[in-house]
């Protein structure tokens, strides 16, 4: 179809009109998809997981890799819960795909 809209009787513009808005859809989807996906990376690589940690004097448990610590009298080493955004974020990209 000619890109001269000037062209086109009432019926073909809105037929070319919403064409462009799809393209135009699309292309945004595909951005917002592309920057959901980055932005999990990111989050996931700076997560830390507490896997690595050690007793630190009698209370304390500390982790190794982010430093976090636990006292035992204070209920404890907490093991790593996934944020819910997270979990969201990876729903949303898997429904996207």
């Amino acid at each position: 179809m000619s890109e001269h809209y000037n062209d086109l009787d009432e019926d073909e513009f809105r037929f070319w009109l919403r064409t462009q808005e799809a393209r135009s859809d699309k292309a945004r989807n595909a951005r917002l998809r592309d920057a959901l996906k980055n932005l999990l990376s990111y989050a996931e690589r700076n997560e830390c997981h507490h896997e690595n940690t050690h007793r630190g004097g009698i209370i304390w448990t500390i982790c190794d890799d982010c430093g976090a610590k636990w006292a035992d009298d204070e209920g404890g080493f907490k093991p790593y819960c996934e944020p819910v955004e997270i979990t969201a974020a990876r729903q949303a990209l898997g429904a996207n795909q």
